[in-house]
Formats: C-alpha cells, structure tokens, sequence
C-alpha cells in the first residue's frame, strides 16, 4: 500500500516538473518572438477614407530579409505599394507591387546594420464603414522573416492605432526673461497609459530671446516601438513698456540753446531692448506744433518759452504714456522770480 502511494506521489510529481517545463518553454518562445506592429492612425474608418498604416518591428538585428503580402479584400483597397520611409530601417526594395488576384506584395532585403524600429508604410482605402479595422486585415496579412542563413524568424504580428496626443494648448506667449513653465503638463496622451509611453525632451525654449520658438518632444510609444516628434510653438514676447527718467521742466541758458541735448534731461531704459528710444514732438508757448526740432531751438530764442511732448518706445512697439513739459531759456525763468 505504501509502495502504490510512493508510485502515485512520484507519478504526480513528474507530471507537474513536465508541465512547469513546457509551460516556461512556451513564456520563453513567445518572450524570444520578434514584435511585428501594424499600426492605425485610426481604428474606425467611414467608406473612402485613407487607412494609414506604419510598420514597426522590434527587432532589427537578426532580420536579412522580408516578404510581406496583403490580400485583396472587398472591405479596401490598395492606394499604393508598400513604401520605404526615410527612417526605415530597410533600403532595398526587391518588389513592391499591387497585382489583381494576388492583392499587394513586397520583397525587402536590409544592407547594413540599423538601430531604427520603423519598416515603412502602407495607404489602403476602406471600401466601406470599418468599425475596427484590425479584425479585417489580420484575417488577409502573410508575413515572413528570414535572417542571414535564411532561417525562418519567429514573429508575431501585432495591431494597434498610433499613440494620439496634442497639447491642450497649440500656441502660447511667454514674457521674456520670466521663468520657463512646465508645458509637459498641457501634454496630453489619449490612448495610452502613462506606463506605457515615455516623454523625452529634446529642444526646450529659451526666455531671454524674443520671436517664436519650438518646443520638441519625443514620444517613445513602448507598444508599438514608435517614435513621435511633436513640436509646440511658444511666442518669447516682450510686453513690458519702456521707463522714462525726466525733469519736470527744462530751463536751458540763453547762450547754450544752439547746443540743446534733450537726452541730457530725457532718457529711456527698457527690460530687454538696448536702443530704446524717445520720440518728441514740439510746441510753441500756445501748444502749436513745430515741425523739427531745430525749429524748435530757433522759436525759444525768440520766445524764450515752448513745450517739448515725449514717449518712450522699444523694438516690440511697447510705450510709456505720453509726456509734456516746459522748455525755458534761463532770462524767462528769472522772470518768475525764481533761480534759474
């Protein structure tokens, strides 16, 4: 009796090691399969609508050679061949082709070693409404890899639409000189998880430079192998108007008026330009404008009394208010009874 009980437990034993070991062999098989993503820029297509598909592989290295065919389906129809992209990581093409009975073929064959993910891509047109588009094509693809001596490549043949983002704001203006804020924050991903994609910053914004500028992310999509560039216009502007420094009147000696420098009463600074500027206007003692500003000089020679009106202006057209004070030749100021 113990004997048969020993046999059992020993017999239950195995059965279990056995079926651990198939099962691992199996997770390992599968782990070891190269990825192959056929991927959608939509999953739902109205009857005329292009279907755009881009295919990705995530493993480059052991693969020397491809042949790919779609079958003619009465749910769509071929735009085009298969196309190579600049990012492809083949650049031969042996057959790209689009015959009647047989649907779209494709022969490729990969020189040189690669660190792209992309294998290039394909415009089908949808016959009719598609209420998801990959449970029609994986029923008519045929796929197969082969590497260098020309062995059969494990794969599995994956469907996904393409990762959908946006910024929730497609154009904003940052004052220059202030700190650059967090935009990743209005970077939105719709169809992913936040695990399953990652975000790399490649060209951030620059405060102290005035004009538009581009924001660039990459977006690494971790199921499907794909990466996207998106770029985000940011307006680096300066609204900030100018400051004047001024005297409230300008009393000027009788003899000195030919050498007039108002900038010697009147000046400008501004946040970011250095060659702000100030623009007058000139006036007679009744508050008549004088057209120039020797003119000007000339009249309070002879009148000893006119008005200067002035603004501060920068290169972004920003003003201060405008400013009006009194120009006086010292006599006429020593006739108010104060010192001149």
């Amino acid at each position: 009796m113990i004997k048969t009980i020993r046999r059992i437990i020993m017999f239950c034993f195995f059965i279990i090691a056995f079926v651990l070991i198939n099962v691992s062999s199996t997770s390992a098989l599968e782990k070891d399969k190269v990825k192959v993503y056929f991927i959608f820029d939509h999953l739902v297509y109205a009857k005329g609508d292009y279907i755009n598909i881009d295919i990705n592989i995530s493993d480059f290295e052991k693969i020397s050679e491809i042949k790919m065919g779609i079958n003619n389906s009465d749910d769509f129809s071929f735009e085009k061949t298969f196309q190579i992209n600049s990012g492809s990581g083949f650049t031969k093409e042996l057959v790209s082709n689009i015959t009647e009975d047989k649907g779209l073929r494709a022969h490729l064959e990969k020189e040189g070693e690669t660190l792209q993910s992309n294998l290039g891509s394909l415009t089908l047109v949808a016959k009719k409404e598609l209420s998801d588009v990959t449970n029609l094509v994986s029923e008519d693809v045929t796929f197969y890899m082969f590497d260098e001596e020309n062995h059969l490549i494990e794969h599995e043949i994956i469907f996904k639409e393409k990762l959908n983002a946006t910024w929730n704001i497609l154009l904003d203006e940052l004052e220059v000189y202030q700190e650059v804020p967090d935009y990743l924050s209005s970077f939105f991903v719709s169809n992913r998880k936040s695990d399953e994609y990652e975000i790399i910053l490649k060209q951030t914004i620059d405060a102290t430079k005035i004009g538009t500028q581009v924001l660039s992310i990459i977006v690494i999509d971790k199921l499907t192998c794909d990466y996207l560039l998106f770029n985000k216009p940011i307006d680096v502007v300066d609204k900030t108007s100018p400051c004047l420094n001024y005297v409230d009147k300008i009393i000027v000696n009788d003899d000195d008026i030919d050498n007039l420098d108002l900038s010697l009463f009147i000046n400008v600074s501004d946040n970011y330009d250095e060659d702000a500027k100030v623009e007058y206007t000139y006036y007679n003692k009744d508050k008549e404008q004088i057209s120039s500003f020797t003119l000007f000089k000339d009249y309070i020679s002879h009148n000893y009394l006119g008005y200067v009106e002035f603004y501060g202006v920068d290169s972004s057209l920003n003003k201060t208010e405008n400013i009006l004070v009194e120009v006086k030749t010292s006599s006429e100021e020593s006739k108010t009874g104060l010192p001149p």
